[in-house]
């Protein structure tokens, strides 16, 4: 996924987090295509790729790579539970 097809939420800027930069996740070099983008987000929001599904897969995120995201961007960083 290029960081270009990433999705904003948030787009007024409502109350302190203004916009959400979403990126869906499928290992640690899936974060590198957040770089490109990360300075344009408020907080960033991952979204699991898991076996190739879009949600529902009924797995835990792998932690270890929203502490490393949160580590290398210094940005509020939200969870979409599937």
């Amino acid at each position: 996924m290029s960081a270009s097809s990433a999705g904003f939420w948030g787009q007024q800027g409502y109350g302190r987090i203004g916009r959400i930069r979403a990126y869906r996740i499928r290992d640690a070099a899936s974060l590198d295509d957040i770089e490109a983008t990360a300075a344009e987000a408020s907080a960033i929001l991952l979204i699991p790729i898991i076996r190739n599904k879009l949600g529902g897969a009924g797995e835990t995120f792998n932690w270890e790579l929203a502490i490393e995201a949160k580590r290398r961007f210094s940005l509020p960083i939200i969870l979409r539970a599937d």
